[in-house]
């Protein structure tokens, strides 16, 4: 009986190795590519930015977080009802959870990233030797190409080489196309001066309902929630104080905003009409 069960196991081992089967999905093959180099040969190189099979984008944090700011008895009149979150940059499967989190609220997505990157496979990959113009033409140009997957970053090999790595790029968009698709609203500030961001921002978020849900992001988080403070300055600066307002923001986000920041901040509260 146990000469059976080996050989079975060696004749699947031996269909495998024919076959070479390969998770597309998660971006290794069963049997290691040991074929691929794993360094770049004057190719294009992809940073991969988010993990295989997550669901919470980066630093994800929503107005309705409100737990950290009760204990402290802070004063939260109005942040209920903004319907705002921020992150870094999220992959498609992560989109779905802001989405759920939104309870299927109408989306605005505000892009503050001023780099060029896309969704791939799934992923959101970043583009550091491109710029944001050339995103289009990248979705062209790599759509069908083959890659290997290597600790941290993705990596488009040469196509004059024959033994590329398992995964092929089988959906690549810009995060405008996805977002067309995906039916949400889309607007990108990519300008990398924070003051004319926030103006911009502003323009933007005057014309948001209260029947929509806004979402912020960047690359990693860490302007995103300068801008979840100005929407809270643009929605309640006419029942709530600048520093409150700011108190509440640094305990929602778990950060202290540098005083550079504040002074931005407080430029901008101060252009709000009415503010108290």
């Amino acid at each position: 009986m146990a000469n059976g069960k080996f050989f079975i196991l060696l004749l699947l081992l031996l269909a495998l190795s024919v076959t070479n089967v390969s998770f597309a999905d998660s971006g290794y093959s069963f049997w290691p590519d040991r074929s691929v180099s794993e360094q770049p040969d004057e190719d294009t190189l992809l940073i991969r930015e988010t993990a295989i099979h997550t669901v919470l984008p980066r630093k994800f944090v929503s107005n309705t977080m409100l737990f950290p700011l009760t204990i402290g008895r802070g004063n939260i009149e109005g942040l209920r009802q903004l319907n705002v979150s921020c992150s870094g940059q999220f992959s498609t499967e992560e989109f779905v959870f802001i989405k759920n989190y939104a309870k299927n609220m109408n989306l605005t997505i505000i892009d503050l990233r001023p780099d060029a990157h896309l969704f791939m496979n799934g992923f959101a990959v970043g583009c550091p030797e491109s710029t944001v113009a050339e995103e289009s033409r990248l979705t062209k140009e790599l759509l069908g190409l083959k890659l290997k997957l290597v600790p941290g970053k993705w990596m488009i090999l040469s196509q004059a080489r024959k033994d590329f790595g398992p995964v092929i790029i089988s959906s690549i968009s810009t995060e405008a196309k996805f977002m067309e698709k995906a039916g949400q609203q889309y607007f990108r500030i990519n300008n990398s001066d924070l003051e004319t961001q926030l103006q911009d921002f502003a323009v933007i978020a005057r014309k948001i309902s209260d029947t929509q849900w806004l979402h912020i992001h960047d690359n990693d988080g860490s302007r995103a929630p300068i801008f979840l403070a100005a929407y809270d300055l643009i929605k309640n600066s006419t029942k709530v104080s600048f520093n409150d307002i700011m108190s509440r923001n640094e305990r929602l986000n778990k950060i202290v905003f540098d005083e550079p920041t504040k002074k931005i901040l407080q430029n901008f509260y101060n252009q709000q009409e009415n503010h108290k």
